[in-house]
């Protein structure tokens, strides 16, 4: 039989997701986009909910009832398609899942980016790695927990997810923000005139936003508690802005808000209990209009919504875990991860930068100059990928 020809571009099979506004999906869709010059990508879409979202790689949906992780499905599109390599990017039990099957997928290399949220997780997450040639995460914390749960195999290499140049924090031609050299006061106000038209009360506000999912890891009740501290602290003028479903997989926002006397004072975008389905537009738009940037998770592994937030100019509140340390550094305000001080914490971050003026530009422009890094621009994320998948595959005796 005459051997198969030679492709001009290697083929990557990729599991996981691209048709939601998550932040799976965001970070499939600035990676993938960012390696389809070099690579023949097809994606296997994790959990398919039917949307229909264009993207410039081939995406194949779902078509067996209950195997929305494609634990039948993707083996078999593994054989049709002969890829080169195979890369998991969702989350971090996805490649256990599939750890079966990939024992004898022969020469191609396997992949998955890993998401560690916290590092304590490390033992457990460790055990959903076999069949992996390499696992990628976030950041160094990650790599070490990771290397200690398990040892040196498969090998695990830092590379952050990165940021598109026309993602949610741009006004979609690249500029950050909306005429990124005019005065933030007036990009805030042009906002919220647009998002709140008829509101004083938010015109002339504090805004503080928490745009993450409602889930019970993002602890939205932390959020909450530590605003109505605020409140209590005679800032009422100072508005919370939940862009999430009022109860989705987590709090009950709008009863937690009742409880806490701060419900008058509690903005939601959502109307109903799910995530608003709102696309990157509406976030352009809130990332502009607030303050600050609120995230008060049980854990996270990198937080595209802090990220995004950021190139606003907008300061950042984030959990102080080992890997949002390891982010952030001093270009956030971090806190204290313990059940019972964040919330204390919290109010404290969000009195200071309520009062002090200065502080807040300051920490504003610490927090653009992070999320600016050029190591985080999405072209040199994607050629790091593109580096370590090519090696990998060299590593398996496979011709790049």
């Amino acid at each position: 039989m005459p051997a198969a020809p030679r492709r001009s571009r290697p083929r990557l099979l990729v599991v996981g997701e691209s048709q939601r506004h998550t932040g799976y999906a965001r970070h499939a869709e600035g990676l993938l986009g960012a390696l389809t010059d070099r690579w023949d990508i097809h994606q296997f879409e994790v959990r398919d909910a039917g949307l229909r979202i264009a993207r410039p790689w081939q995406v194949h949906r779902g078509q067996v009832e209950g195997d929305g992780y494609g634990l039948v499905q993707v083996p078999l599109l593994a054989d049709r398609l002969a890829p080169d390599a195979l890369l998991f990017l969702h989350e971090a039990v996805l490649p256990g899942l599939h750890a079966g099957w990939l024992a004898g997928r022969g020469t191609r290399p396997a992949v998955a980016a890993v998401q560690v949220e916290r590092t304590a997780d490390a033992p457990e997450i460790a055990s959903w790695l076999d069949g992996l040639d390499l696992a990628v995460v976030p950041h160094e914390p990650a790599r070490a927990a990771l290397v200690a749960a398990r040892g040196p195999a498969p090998a695990v290499r830092v590379v952050p997810h990165g940021l598109t140049a026309d993602g949610p924090e741009t006004d979609g031609t690249g500029a950050t923000g909306p005429g990124r050299d005019r005065d933030r006061a007036t990009d805030r106000a042009t906002a919220r005139a647009r998002l709140w038209p008829g509101r004083p009360d938010l015109a002339s506000a504090f805004v503080v936003l928490n745009a993450n999912r409602n889930t019970g890891r993002k602890r939205i009740d932390r959020t909450l508690a530590g605003f109505a501290g605020l409140v209590r602290a005679g800032h009422g003028h100072a508005r919370l802005v939940l862009h999430m479903g009022r109860r989705d997989f987590g709090t009950d926002v709008i009863a937690t808000a009742r409880r806490l006397g701060v419900a008058d004072r509690v903005v939601c975008t959502a109307a109903g209990d799910d995530h608003p389905d709102t696309g990157e537009a509406a976030l352009r738009w809130l990332y502009r209009a607030a303050d600050v940037g609120v995230n008060t998770a049980d854990g996270e592994s990198w937080g595209f919504v802090a990220f995004e937030h950021a190139r606003t100019g907008a300061a950042q509140i984030v959990p102080g875990h080992d890997g949002q340390r390891a982010i952030w550094g001093d270009a956030a305000v971090l806190l204290p991860t313990g059940e019972d001080t964040m919330p204390a914490a919290l109010t404290a971050a969000l009195v200071r930068l309520a009062t002090e003026p200065g502080t807040l530009r300051e920490y504003g422009r610490r927090a653009r100059a992070r999320a600016l890094d050029p190591a985080l621009a999405r072209p040199a994320v994607a050629a790091v990928w593109d580096r370590l998948l090519r090696e990998a595959m060299t590593r398996r005796g496979t011709p790049c």
